[in-house]
């Protein structure tokens, strides 16, 4: 009977049919496949498990602000490669494929903006830039948009998605931390709020270290944090590491965070932080 067969007709018609690339995604977490504009409508997060898939500045930007209330500055900065560093490349060859492959010029933009009419400056990482690494340019946008903040007295938002210092710059690199540092000092002192926010991923020691100087400091959920990820631990101890790597859950339970905020909640609480730093 045909019930209990398959219809050749039906099989030859089903290989006919293809789906075009590019239309789906599946989740890496609970394998998930959602349709991708499903997915942006619900701000990149599973419907089914809440994993947050990495998103790039403009996300970021459309998410958090009002409509077309972001301004970048410090644009015309540039990077240079003060020590002609090279390994199996020259460092400036790197810099020109980074912003090839991302169309930035660097990895963080800072700018002012306003979230529900509070006025806010507001620095962002961009992992699709050499991995969201901070060289010398990238941290001397940060500070002068630290500086610009306490000039205003208006408060600093600073988002990670890094993996940590560039080494292409060595010391130089590194010596700006103690120049950051202070001007996060002076926005304390200065009672101006400090708010950051840990996405997927903020490791390396640099990035982490920033993230962890904010008054208020929030994390994404299911977000890799810490000193190093999981592949260079591996690496340097020849030894597997457990899946279960801490991520921003482990560090709330530890105190290290103070609150994990969904996606679709962002924009909400940094308002409801202002306004209560504000009373």
């Amino acid at each position: 009977m045909i019930w209990f067969g398959k219809s050749k007709i039906s099989n030859e018609a089903t290989e006919l049919v293809e789906m075009p690339d590019g239309l789906w995604a599946k989740c890496p977490s609970c394998n998930e496949t959602i349709y991708k504009k499903e997915l942006e409508l619900n701000l990149f997060t599973c419907f089914k498990c809440n994993h947050h898939f990495k998103i790039g500045i403009n996300e970021y930007i459309s998410l958090i602000f009002d409509e077309s209330s972001f301004k970048e500055f410090n644009i015309n900065l540039k990077a240079v490669d003060a020590i002609n560093f090279i390994d199996s490349k020259p460092y400036i060859e790197r810099i020109k494929e980074a912003k090839n492959k991302s169309g930035f010029e660097n990895s963080v933009i800072c700018g002012i903006g306003e979230i529900f009419s509070h006025k806010m400056v507001f620095g962002i990482m961009n992992s699709s830039f050499l991995e969201g690494s901070l060289g010398s340019l990238e941290i001397e946008k940060i500070y002068r948009s630290v500086r610009y903040s306490i000039d205003n007295r208006i408060p600093f938002v600073l988002l990670f998605s890094s993996s940590g210092n560039r080494i292409q710059e060595s010391a130089i690199s590194l010596m700006q931390i103690a120049k950051l540092t202070s001007a996060v000092n002076e926005l304390r002192s200065e009672g101006i709020l400090f708010v950051t926010i840990l996405t997927e991923p903020t490791i390396g020691e640099t990035a982490f270290l920033y993230a962890m100087q904010g008054d208020i400091i929030i994390a994404e959920p299911g977000a890799n944090l810490g000193l190093s990820n999981k592949s260079s631990l591996e690496q340097k101890s020849k030894k597997r590491i457990s899946d279960k790597f801490p991520k921003s859950d482990y560090y709330f339970n530890n105190g290290q965070i103070d609150i994990i905020v969904d996606r679709k909640q962002l924009k909400a609480t940094i308002s409801k932080i202002i306004d209560w730093y504000n009373k």
